[in-house]
């Protein structure tokens, strides 16, 4: 069984899902933090450690262009190729 194979049957599981779904959304709210560290920012993330997964792609493009950022959004294959990019720069109005 492959790590794929192991994820989609652990997740079968309702208790499972919410970890995981945690677990992603602390994911992204700690990267949001980070990057505004790094840049020297403290970009408003509020209450996303709980909610980050429920922002909006909107609410996202503003977090990165506050810290002088754009934002990309890749959609690919399993394999890994890109199949279809949407992109937004750090100075096109959101």
């Amino acid at each position: 069984m492959d790590f794929r194979e192991y994820l989609r049957e652990s997740l079968k599981n309702p208790k499972d899902q919410r970890l995981y779904r945690e677990a992603l959304g602390e994911e992204l709210a700690w990267l949001l933090r980070y990057l505004g560290e790094t840049r020297g920012s403290r970009p408003d993330v509020g209450n996303t450690e709980k909610d980050a997964l429920k922002l909006t792609l909107e609410e996202i493009a503003r977090h990165a262009q506050a810290l002088g950022l754009g934002l990309r959004l890749e959609f690919v294959t399993p394999k890994g190729e890109v199949e279809g990019r949407f992109t937004i720069s750090p100075d096109e109005p959101v």
